[in-house]
């Protein structure tokens, strides 16, 4: 009780919001957890002691104040019931969370586009540094010891995985046709993103090795001179797409694609994928969003979700039927469904972890921090440049 009642002021609050807009910019970076924040700002107890406040029945009790809004004692009733969510905790920190992720949505992409080096520095200094924090709350046993090293090498395997971030595309002209073009490298960033630009119509061929310096197959793209098309693919687990085309100044062309893990779009696969992905979210040094893009479902999840918000638009408008939105709608609801179930059921075991394990579940939350550190080390994000001096300054600056 006396936790909730610190969180009355304004001033608490604000700061309050201000972690949570620090977790939303953490969850909008690939490999970068919100949880990991939440640990480092010291709110990360109250914040799974907060969301289990969320009980089931509360459920009922909403559609009961909706139902029966204009009787007083159900009224009363269902709002008594409601009050034992921590709405004060968790809105003020959703706040934050919400604003970050719909400003960083549009900053993000650019910056990991051109400062990569720089923005991984220095999310990879504050987790290092932070390491200590959990690792001073745990106990110095073998068993914690022990933990500690296996959640981190499972960790650091796991974020290792993705065969489309940070892959390295080798395009050399196709054998057998004419004007083709010069041969170049060049790497995906954290999404499996590549894009180029020719002088005029090229036939290439893209050799992939993923960030493991592991063969993943070739594929083919023809450039004309008003668009380019996929014409072949080879690559193993993946799919290969043209996302932009367009004629630059100079008659240039530019080709803008992407490698993406091939995913499922059953339902149960979309369930567990949310349940999952809000879980790892949770952890310290796991990436919700990385966890869909190992399981191929980054793509599926954020279309539909793009689909749903340009349908319902149409639906206003009268352009489009409910037909044609259903499709996306449900696969959006399977998902949130799974969020929900994920997010309610998992922290009680970590409540119930922190409550009778708490030594062990620091030395486990050590481990996935120093684990996930792997992950966003900057050095995998030169993309092929070299090195110098001054970028190596202001990285270790950062």
């Amino acid at each position: 009780m006396a936790e909730m009642e610190q969180y009355r002021s304004f001033r608490s609050l604000g700061v309050l919001a201000g972690t949570g807009a620090a977790m939303g910019v953490a969850d909008s970076l690939p490999g970068v957890s919100g949880g990991t924040i939440a640990l480092i700002s010291g709110i990360y107890d109250h914040l799974i002691r907060a969301i289990d406040s969320i009980k089931i029945h509360h459920a009922w009790s909403a559609l009961k104040l909706a139902v029966f809004f204009w009787n007083p004692s159900k009224r009363r009733e269902a709002l008594d019931e409601l009050g034992e969510i921590e709405w004060r905790f968790l809105l003020a920190l959703a706040c934050g969370i919400i604003t970050a992720l719909l400003v960083m949505v549009r900053v993000i992409p650019f910056v990991l586009e051109n400062y990569a080096f720089y923005a991984y520095a220095f999310f990879f200094g504050l987790i290092l540094v932070s390491i200590w924090m959990p690792f001073v709350m745990m106990k110095r046993r073998v068993p914690e010891f022990a933990l500690l090293l296996v959640c981190a090498a499972v960790v650091a395997y796991v974020v290792g995985l993705s065969r489309v971030g940070e892959a390295r595309i080798e395009f050399r002209p196709a054998p057998g046709t004419e004007a083709a073009g010069e041969s170049f490298d060049l790497y995906t960033d954290a999404k499996g993103k590549w894009k180029f630009t020719l002088p005029g119509p090229a036939v290439l061929e893209g050799t992939v090795t993923d960030a493991g310096g592991r063969p993943a197959g070739a594929f083919r793209v023809e450039v004309g001179p008003e668009s380019a098309a996929i014409t072949e693919n080879q690559t193993e687990g993946m799919g290969v797409e043209i996302r932009e085309f367009e004629r630059e100044a100079g008659n240039e062309l530019f080709v803008e694609g992407m490698l993406t893990a091939r995913g499922s779009s059953e339902l149960w696969v979309i369930f567990f994928s949310g349940a999952l992905a809000i879980c790892a979210m949770i952890l310290p040094g796991i990436s919700g969003a990385y966890i869909l893009v190992l399981l191929g479902q980054y793509r599926l999840v954020t279309a539909s979700v793009r689909d749903l918000v340009d349908g319902l638009v149409g639906l206003l408008k009268g352009s489009v039927s409910f037909a044609e939105v259903s499709g996306p709608l449900f696969i959006v609801l399977v998902f949130v469904v799974g969020i929900a179930v994920g997010l309610l059921s998992f922290v009680r075991v970590l409540k119930y972890l922190l409550q009778n394990y708490h030594s062990l579940t620091m030395a486990a939350l050590t481990g996935l921090m120093i684990g996930s550190l792997r992950g966003i080390w900057p050095g995998q994000h030169v993309h092929g440049e070299d090195l110098t001096s001054g970028m190596i300054s202001g990285a270790v600056g950062l």
